[in-house]
This record gives C-alpha cells, sequence and structure tokens, in this order.
C-alpha cells in the first residue's frame, strides 16, 4: 500500500505535470541503511536525508546538516528515477537518486576532506509526501 502511494504521489506530482502552485512541493524524506566505501566492506548505517523539491521553480534544498548553504542542487527527472546533484564549492558532488518505481535509492557522496578523496556510497529507500512551504 506505502508503495503504491509512494508511486502515486511521485507520478502525479512529478511526471505528469500536473499544474502545481507554486508553493506546492515534494519532501523526499529518505533513511540509508547500508554504507560502502573503498577501504571497508558494506556495513551499517543510519543517514536520514531530506529533500524539499519544489514542482513549480524544479528548484530542491537539502534540509538539515547535509551539505552547505553555498551548495547548488541540480534536479534531473527522468522516466524511471529522479536525481538531485548538490555541486559543492570545492568541486565535488553529492548525488542522490530514487527509483520512481518503489522509492529504492542510493546516495553517492564525492567529498574532498582537506585534500583526502572520501567517496561513499549509500544503499536505502525514500517516500515522497506531497507538502507545501
Amino acid at each position: 500500500m506505502r508503495i503504491a502511494l509512494q508511486a502515486f504521489v511521485i507520478a502525479s506530482f512529478v511526471l505528469a505535470g500536473a499544474a502545481a502552485r507554486a508553493d506546492e512541493v515534494i519532501l523526499f524524506k529518505c533513511f540509508f541503511d547500508w554504507k560502502c566505501d573503498p577501504n571497508t566492506k558494506c556495513d551499517h548505517a543510519a543517514l536520514d536525508l531530506r529533500i524539499r523539491h519544489n514542482t513549480d521553480s524544479n528548484e530542491a534544498e537539502f534540509l538539515g546538516n547535509h551539505g552547505s548553504p553555498l551548495d547548488k542542487i541540480g534536479v534531473h527527472i527522468g522516466d524511471r528515477s529522479v536525481s538531485f546533484l548538490a555541486y559543492q564549492i570545492s568541486g565535488a558532488v553529492d548525488v542522490t537518486t530514487i527509483a520512481l518505481m518503489d522509492g529504492e535509492a542510493t546516495h553517492s557522496s564525492h567529498r574532498i576532506g582537506g585534500i583526502t578523496m572520501k567517496p561513499e556510497q549509500y544503499m536505502g529507500e525514500c517516500v515522497a509526501l506531497p507538502s507545501s512551504e
């Protein structure tokens, strides 16, 4: 039921291009419970990520402590997924891709700490909820 509702919400607001009011947004609530990096095998993680997507302007923002106010966020909507790209001031990017049919999601972090690369890959799921600003 939850998956069907989620697919309906995403399809209604993103794919169908429903006439959206300027104050309509989709709030993606994501939880990533697995994390992998090149130096260790996959392990448990507990990354909560919230993304607010304004369906009228097609602008997005990461909520909470994720990222920096200086990051630019790009949105790419496809026929099977939606991706949010956070362009960091360092030149690195974070990419969150959400499957439209079932909410399965990946979050890839390509961060640079000082001069050291810190790549990480998270696996989990997201739920799309209609909201208003």
